[in-house]
């Protein structure tokens, strides 16, 4: 399976490399947009912002998608729980301290008494 998240993480890699190419080509036509207003041919604007306001929409959309596609296939490879959250969630089901002195033996609740 680790063939597979790295495949993953290639589209993902990907799909980031054509958002970008997407968002560069947006601030491209809003920038154009903002020349052609200036010189005041106004339906020339309103196409090049309506297309900013597309590449920056479809530029979201592929980092989405792709987070989509990438997050199942993560939940599956998930490793082993760590040897620190299995020595905590030992230490939180201990009644006491004693309980670790005694390896688990019977005990009295009383510090004072030795585990028997």
């Amino acid at each position: 399976m680790p063939r597979r998240l790295a495949l993953l993480a290639a589209l993902m890699l990907t799909a980031h490399i054509r958002a970008t190419a997407l968002a560069a080509t947006g601030l491209s036509c809003l920038t154009m947009a903002i020349l052609y207003g200036q010189a005041r041919l106004w339906p020339v604007a309103l196409v090049l912002a309506t297309g900013a306001v597309v590449c920056a929409d479809t530029a979201r959309h592929v980092i989405q998608a792709a987070a989509e596609r990438h997050a199942p296939a993560a939940a599956v490879e998930r490793p082993a729980p760590a040897l620190d959250d299995v020595v905590a969630a030992e230490l939180n089901g201990a009644c006491c301290e004693l309980w670790w002195t005694s390896a688990g033996t019977q005990h009295s609740h009383d510090p004072k008494e030795p585990p028997r």
